[in-house]
């Protein structure tokens, strides 16, 4: 990961195949090595400050001799790296029994995320493979520092299983109110699922998840055996589907909250996985980033798609 006003970026090393991956740090101009290597960094999730100074990183405890293999994934935290300082001094952020105000046992695993042009950051609070996942938010100038004013969006009572962030606004998806999922938004300044508005309905589409570009809202739907994607520009009240050209299956690639657009793969039944950028009207256009092979788009071949009710 790299933040993108940086010339610093990061990649995780999980030696052997294992997920216990070692964090290093890179000037990519150089490409020589910044600090030293941060171990039991859990899934490498880096969160990157909007100054690239620094990011949030969830860190497992360190197993002590005589400890029990079953502690391994237990009471892991978040920690802030600041670039250029000795990892032993980087600042507890959140985790089990790091803030009252935030309810973590110890095998959750904790992840918070700063989004470029918030003032606030938001923390996952995953347990296990539980999709459903609480949400704490805090103003982004106090993490890590004493009694961080953590509040809760919602807990996993409230079915919210991803979220997206455009500034003071954050979008949820959740399929508390619709089996097929809607998404709401609620004010992190402010957050409250009872007041929130709904700004993708439900409908006989699946939402399967929304993504926050500096241009738009992204949503992908699936219809049938069919996934789309719609955009919803942050001065409309609704979202259209994105032209694309051709019926099939779409999913998003990349999509930064400071930058316009996003990127999206496109397969069909007769045409192999292809790279598509979206702009910010909307045009879509073929990246070239992935060429298709002599065998990945033929034309001697038909493919039909049929609805059918089954059978109860």
């Amino acid at each position: 990961s790299c933040p993108i006003s940086s010339a610093v970026g990061s990649f995780g090393v999980s030696a052997a195949g294992s997920e216990d991956a070692s964090i290093y740090i890179v000037d990519t101009a150089t490409r020589k090595s910044i600090d030293t290597p941060i171990s039991r960094a859990q899934y490498p999730e880096i969160s990157w400050l909007p100054d690239g100074k620094g990011f949030f990183y969830l860190r497992q405890q360190e197993l002590k001799p005589g400890m029990p293999a079953t502690q391994r994934y237990q009471n892991g935290r978040v920690w802030l790296h600041r670039i250029g300082t000795d990892p032993a001094r980087d600042v507890l952020v959140a985790g089990p029994g790091v803030s009252p105000r935030m309810d973590v046992s110890t095998a959750d695993f904790v992840f918070v995320r700063a989004t470029p042009g918030s003032p606030h950051a938001v923390a996952t609070v995953v347990a296990g493979v539980q999709r459903e996942v609480a949400l704490y938010t805090a103003p982004l100038a106090t993490v890590g520092k004493p009694d961080t004013p953590w509040v809760r969006i919602c807990d996993r009572a409230d079915k919210v299983t991803a979220f997206a962030v455009a500034g003071d606004d954050i979008y949820l998806r959740t399929y508390r109110d619709s089996p097929r999922f809607s998404i709401v938004r609620t004010k992190l300044s402010a957050p409250s699922l009872a007041t929130a508005n709904t700004v993708v309905p439900a409908s006989h589409q699946v939402v399967l998840g929304a993504y926050a570009a500096k241009d738009a809202l992204y949503v992908q739907v699936r219809d049938g055996t069919l996934t789309r994607l719609q955009r919803r520009p942050w001065n409309a009240t609704s979202a259209a589907d994105v032209k694309l050209p051709l019926d099939g299956a779409t999913r998003l690639v990349s999509v930064r909250a400071d930058l316009d657009g996003a990127l999206f793969s496109l397969a069909g039944w007769q045409r192999a996985r292809e790279i598509y950028a979206v702009n910010a009207r909307g045009a879509v256009a073929n990246t070239g980033l992935q060429p298709l092979g002599p065998f990945d788009a033929p034309t001697d071949l038909v493919a039909t798609e049929v609805i059918v009710k089954s059978h109860d």
